[in-house]
């Protein structure tokens, strides 16, 4: 059962993770501000800030990065992704890999609120 969780968390993190940045990058168009898509390695978790203030209601929760999932941006050094007013974002890509070798490629690259997985085989 345990191994079936895992599995089906890393397996949904992709989308759930889509619908975050999908979220963000609306909102900081509609609300004229930079929205973060912040990502902290040590606790595994990340968040939405809008401005430097934490998001609220569901968006604005702290979410935890499924166990043995690892998320790169194309700078590896970074730690967040910014969304901004005119629609762009600072990273177009999001690298994920999961515990079984499955690798995704997130990009914001095409179009405003459009979010593409690719799943690498």
């Amino acid at each position: 059962f345990r191994n079936f969780f895992y599995g089906f968390q890393q397996t949904n993190f992709p989308v759930d993770l889509a619908k975050l940045i999908r979220y963000a990058q609306e909102r900081a168009i509609v609300e004229r501000i930079r929205y973060k898509l912040k990502l902290d390695f040590i606790n595994n978790e990340y968040w939405l800030e809008a401005g430097d203030e934490p998001v609220s209601g569901r968006f604005g929760n702290k979410f935890v990065i499924p166990q043995g999932v690892t998320i790169e941006f194309e700078d590896k050094d970074s730690s967040f992704m910014s969304f901004y007013p005119d629609g762009r974002t600072n990273h177009k890509f999001i690298y994920l890999t999961g515990v079984k070798g499955a690798r995704y490629t997130l990009t914001t690259e095409n179009r405003i609120a459009h979010v593409s997985i690719i799943k690498e085989e």
